[in-house]
């Protein structure tokens, strides 16, 4: 494990995310249905994909349509049956699976996000955000 992750995240076991691949748009409606996805505008497939902080993939999921939600894919890939007590896993704001990690004695970190600012255009994260994304992010 790098030192920046032994020093600020001794636990993490793996780092996640969900990638979406663009494909042909299905001639049936049923199945441009299941893999349009609203995020990407398009018909997709995607995945649940985790790796170490070494950089070594920990898992790959099959394939799901591109409307299926990140927490689904997590619930339902197989993924968190590896998970042990103790883990924790790191992931952006749409993974909306503390519970499921909690179940497990496991927890999530999920890197602060910025909020509308109060004054003037564009979004802001306050102090101790930057700070808590900086040690996540290891940004000198």
């Amino acid at each position: 494990m790098p030192r920046s992750f032994q020093t600020s995240f001794p636990k993490t076991t793996g780092i996640i995310d969900c990638t979406e691949m663009f494909i042909q748009k299905p001639k049936s409606p049923t199945a441009q249905s299941r893999t349009y996805s609203s995020y990407k505008s398009h018909n997709t497939f995607k995945c649940l994909v985790c790796i170490t902080p070494s950089g070594a993939f920990s898992f790959i999921s099959d394939l799901w349509g591109g409307n299926t939600s990140d927490r689904y894919i997590t619930e339902h890939s197989g993924f968190l049956d590896s998970i042990k007590p103790g883990d924790e896993i790191m992931a952006d704001r749409g993974f909306t699976i503390r519970d499921l990690l909690t179940d497990r004695r496991a927890t999530l970190v999920i890197p602060p996000f910025t909020k509308k600012c109060k004054w003037g255009k564009g979004k802001r994260l306050s102090a101790a955000d930057v700070v808590k994304t900086k040690s996540i992010a290891k940004q000198p």
